[in-house]
Order: structure tokens, then C-alpha cells, then sequence
């Protein structure tokens, strides 16, 4: 396994003749060690990391103009190292070694105001601590969060996501949706594979502008407690436990004009 990132693979990946010429780099599945060697990559925007064995996040102090971070499928198990990067919009974290103290000092994430997507799922160590210890709080430009088979259990808290329109929860032990009644913004809600029912589902009416909202394979048995979701548009609800679905409320209205037209006629 290489310790750290070569001038020579750097070359040859990004088909460049110096390092301050490349603008992406992907270096998957290598055999690396660790994110050393990258510091005259400084034009560099996007970095593609993943399928290695690296255990830190370092050696980005001077990419300040990087965008996209792939760094999913390593050994991470901290949040650090990310101060510089102050630009970039995409960081793919899933499936590493997240825990319940990845973020010590709190800061991990703070200087990244620009970003847009995060990705932390497939981190089985991280638990509901973990996502609440990241202080998602701090990112106001967010508007994609997977968590998915991140062993949350209950209802995790998601504080301060204004803005955030794609949510992934799908594959945890979620049983309460008092999480997600403050984001207001959301259009994609995925939280199939959990462990809802019927009555958690009330936590949704404040989400007006949700379109699509994965329910599959969890414990519903019934469907009166689904609020009206007016923007709503696909709705999935496989392997539960429903014996009757009732006419939601679009359906009742429009079947009310239809019979109103009829009658009139």
C-alpha cells in the first residue's frame, strides 16, 4: 500500500505535465495510505479518494479552490482537516468509520458555508451521537443529507437544515418523525426500512413542498394520519402493513368535482 499520493500518479491520472495544471484527480482503488503529496495541486477542484484505506483527512490546506471531495469507501473516522477547503460544495463521506466522536472539536465542518451535498451514510458506528456531534447546523447551504444504515435510532436531530430539499434515512431504526417537522423545504423524503407507523406519519404536515416520500418496509398499518401533501406526487409505501388505503386528499377533491360536474350535467 502507498503511504502517500505520488508526483508520478499524480501526472498520469490527471494527464497534466505539472501538478498545478490538474483540475481533477481520481485515484480510487490504489491502495493508499493516506492523502499526503496533493500540496501543489492547487487548481485542483475535484478529488476522488475513494475504495483506499486512508484514516485521515489532511493534506488539503492548499486546494482552496476545491469543489468535489470523494472520499467514501476508506477508514475515516474524524472530521478534520477540512478548514482550507472553503469552496467546495460536495463531500462524499459514506461508508467509513464515522462514530459517535467524529467531530471533537466541533469545527469540522464549519468553514464550508458552500456546501451543498453530504453524504454519511453506511457509517454503522455513527448513531444518532455522531450525526447530531457533526452540527449540521453550521452548514446553511445544504440542501442534500444521506444517513442512510447509520444505525439512528429513534429521532435524530437535524437542527438549523433550512434549506434542505433531499434527505436519506432510509435502512435505520427510526420510529419518530419529529426530526424532520421543521424542514420546511424538503422535496425528497426517503424512510423506507425503518421502524414507523401509522401515527408518527403526523409529523409530516408542515412539509408542503414534498413531491416524493419512500415509506416502504416499515410498520404502517394504516394511513389516517398521513397529512394532505399538496406538491406530493410519488408515494411509496411496499412491504408494510396496511389493510386499506383511504382516498387521499387530492383524489377526494377531484372525484368532488367530477361528481359535482356530473350532477350539474
Amino acid at each position: 500500500m502507498a503511504a502517500a499520493v505520488s508526483r508520478q500518479a499524480i501526472l498520469d491520472a490527471a494527464q497534466c505535465e505539472d501538478e498545478s495544471e490538474a483540475y481533477e484527480l481520481a485515484l480510487p482503488n490504489i491502495g493508499l495510505k493516506a492523502m499526503l503529496g496533493l500540496t501543489k495541486c492547487v487548481r485542483l477542484r475535484v478529488l476522488d479518494l475513494s475504495f483506499n484505506a486512508i484514516r485521515a483527512i489532511e493534506g488539503l490546506d492548499a486546494l482552496g479552490d476545491l469543489r468535489e471531495l470523494k472520499l467514501y469507501a476508506n477508514e475515516i473516522s474524524h472530521m478534520h482537516g477540512l478548514a482550507n477547503c472553503v469552496k467546495l460544495q460536495s463531500l462524499l463521506l459514506h461508508d467509513n468509520r464515522l462514530g459517535a466522536d467524529c467531530n471533537p472539536s466541533g469545527s469540522g465542518l464549519q468553514a464550508l458555508a458552500q456546501l451543498e451535498t453530504l453524504h454519511v451514510g453506511t457509517n454503522h458506528r455513527l448513531g444518532a451521537a455522531g450525526l447530531s456531534a457533526l452540527r449540521l447546523g453550521q452548514l446553511p447551504a445544504l440542501t442534500e443529507l444521506d444517513a442512510s444504515s447509520a444505525r439512528l435510532g429513534a429521532s435524530p436531530a437535524l437542527p438549523g437544515l433550512r434549506v434542505l430539499e433531499t434527505l436519506r434515512l432510509e435502512h435505520n431504526e427510526i420510529a419518530d418523525l419529529t426530526c424532520v417537522a421543521s424542514l420546511g423545504a424538503l422535496q425528497e423524503l426517503h424512510l423506507g426500512h425503518n421502524e414507523l407507523r401509522g401515527d408518527a406519519l403526523v409529523a409530516l404536515a408542515a412539509l408542503t413542498r414534498l413531491s416524493t416520500l419512500h415509506l416502504e418496509s416499515n410498520r404502517i398499518e394504516r394511513l389516517d394520519r398521513l397529512p394532505h401533501l399538496p406538491k406530493l406526487v410519488e408515494l411509496y409505501l411496499a412491504s408494510n402493513r396496511i389493510a386499506t388505503i383511504p382516498i387521499l386528499a387530492g383524489e377526494k377533491k377531484a372525484a368532488e368535482r367530477s361528481g359535482h360536474t356530473a350532477a350539474s350535467k
